[in-house]
């Protein structure tokens, strides 16, 4: 009696954790943004562990969507990230919209690691006194950029 009961249960519970991560991975197509099919556990990231190094992925799913919309996505685990193809549009998030995106959740320690806290990491708001600084002129920007045209 208890053994039907247990399996019932399990079976149960395991269908529930599919729906659940059925539910996660189509967060993409729900949007209706382009995105590879990913493949539980690991995402779109299951060839990272193996074989290719993470830049190299990413690289790979630039040069798969450019062109064909202004962002795309991917899954690493089941945690959808964003990835912006459009000049523009960076652009826009970098100078116009800028003070929405100013938490990144990128690491940084500037005790015991100071070279991790850089202008792209720290949760810092840019103040407009900061902005007119050197470093965000457009000439020193097209300095710092120039081999990404």
């Amino acid at each position: 009696m208890a053994l039907p009961l247990l399996l019932i249960c399990a079976t149960l519970l395991l269908l529930w954790l599919v729906k659940i991560v059925q539910k996660k991975y189509s967060y993409f197509s729900d949007r209706n943004m382009l995105s590879p099919t990913p493949i539980f556990p690991l995402g779109n990231f299951w060839k990272v562990l193996i074989t290719v190094p993470f830049i190299e992925k990413i690289n790979s799913f630039y040069k798969e969507f450019k062109g064909r919309a202004p962002l795309c996505g991917f899954f690493v685990l089941t945690k959808p990230v964003h990835l912006i193809l459009d000049v523009d549009l960076i652009k826009n998030i970098l100078v116009k919209d800028f003070y929405s995106f100013h938490d990144r959740g990128l690491y940084h320690n500037e005790h015991t690691d100071p070279l991790s806290a850089h202008l792209f990491s720290v949760n810092v708001i840019i103040t407009p006194a900061i902005r007119k600084t050197k470093i965000f002129l457009s000439l020193s920007l097209r300095f710092f950029f120039r081999d990404y045209r």
